[in-house]
């Protein structure tokens, strides 16, 4: 790194750095202040701006930009009666790959996992458009049933849950080692389950039954040893960890009395519990499903009050736990077509597209897309700012182009439109 001094900086050698410099400075003062100026008038909303699509299929898994939606579909035609893997995008709409669920997509967008029926039983599958439906196999002396969860951010380390001669195990596979069980607490049932995975495949957490009853457990790495994560201080009951975040530092999901209550929790290794409590007016029956990369952002299920559906939660630092449906009211978004928003599943690395499952206003079950985006100026904040710019040599060349809801959604790669196989 080259240092220059305030010394060099006043000699002529260095006088258009110190120029560009101190005007670099005025004018980040200047646009601080406008910005803050336009904040307390309400030039710059502090609303963010939404939207939400129908998709003719559930939402189960979303890829980290939020262009992909995978899911199941209703079959049509020779596949009535059965239940289709689906791929969602804004460009092709719903796209139906076979027999099957897909649960989760991989943070590139080009790998899917699910579970698929082969006679009577339910087998684990991964699959690309290169290379289609992967098979994963089952476990020694289980009975076949066996399905895939999720999954690494570039795909090669899927988990699950899979029967074997005992009882379940959840599992980790990779093409390397193919299917391995992950082992269970002692003292209780041969009971393990992975729900959850990072997105470099070196954590996942899921749930295990131990002599104490049912706790929330992390694997390391191909350590097949489970971690106990406890129970909130001065608590009993159980707990399971349901999602864990892209970066592997926050883990999600539900702690229960084993009788009435249930409360969604996020866990840090540092900071230990954090019990979430439930939307204004419930009866504490909340669960957190799933969190994004930084662990900012967290959604779930929670109860609103006696005698109400649970309906979908949307959690930040700042704001607590809210309905996703004031959240999207607030923002402004069109909710008339929708009688209920059930179960959100997966987002987005950004936490800004989240996907799920609800109820229309005909009762058809069907999934849906959320997209916030980040608050935006108003016309004349922008004014204010482009005029002082357009006046200035210096053009701030870092100020971030935050793209809108349609035009991520429309984001599909050369990989996203591979054939389907």
């Amino acid at each position: 790194m080259v240092s220059v001094s305030t010394t060099q900086l006043t000699s002529s050698k260095f006088a258009p750095l110190r120029d560009i410099t101190l005007e670099r400075i005025v004018m980040q003062t200047i646009l601080c202040r406008i910005v803050c100026w336009c904040s307390v008038v309400g030039l710059i909303s502090a609303v963010h701006a939404a939207e939400i699509t129908p998709i003719a299929s559930l939402g189960l898994g979303v890829s980290g930009n939020g262009a992909i939606v995978v899911g199941a579909a209703e079959g049509v035609g020779g596949d009535a009666g059965y239940i289709l893997v689906s791929r969602w995008t804004s460009v092709g709409g719903v796209q139906t790959l076979g027999r099957g669920s897909a649960y989760d997509i991989s943070q590139d967008g080009t790998t899917l996992v699910g579970e698929r029926q082969v006679g009577d039983a339910s087998r684990p599958f991964r699959w690309t458009a290169e290379q289609g439906f992967t098979d994963l196999g089952i476990l020694s002396g289980g009975n076949g049933f066996a399905n895939a969860i999720d999954v690494s951010s570039n795909g090669d380390v899927v988990v699950g849950l899979a029967s074997q001669a005992t009882g379940f195990r959840g599992f980790r596979w990779t093409p390397q080692s193919g299917m391995t069980a992950l082992g269970d607490l002692p003292g209780g049932f041969d009971y393990s389950q992975a729900n959850s995975i990072s997105a470099d495949g070196q954590i996942t957490v899921g749930v295990s039954t131990g002599s104490s009853g049912d706790r929330a457990v992390r694997w390391i790495g191909a350590n097949t040893t489970p971690l106990d994560m406890g129970l909130p201080p001065g608590l009993t009951g159980f707990t399971e960890a349901k999602g864990v975040s892209g970066n592997g530092e926050v883990i999600v999901g539900v702690w229960g009395d084993g009788i009435f209550t249930n409360e969604a929790f996020r866990w840090t290794l540092l900071g230990g519990y954090e019990l979430l409590d439930d939307l204004p007016g419930g009866l504490l029956d909340s669960v957190a499903t799933q969190t994004n990369f930084d662990g900012s952002v967290i959604v779930g299920t929670g109860n609103p009050g006696d005698a109400v559906p649970d309906e979908a939660f949307y959690w930040t630092e700042s704001t607590g736990m809210r309905s996703l449906r004031e959240v999207l009211l607030d923002a402004g978004a069109d909710l008339s077509a929708w009688r209920t928003l059930d179960t959100p599943t997966s987002l987005s690395d950004d936490g800004r597209v989240i996907v799920g499952t609800g109820t229309l206003i005909d009762g058809t079950v069907a999934g849906f897309r959320v997209c916030i985006s980040v608050p935006e100026p108003t016309g004349l904040a922008l004014l204010l700012v482009g005029s002082i710019l357009a006046f200035s040599k210096y053009r701030p060349g870092n100020l971030a182009q935050r793209e809108n809801c349609r035009r991520q959604s429309r984001f599909v790669d050369s990989v996203q439109l591979s054939p389907l196989l």
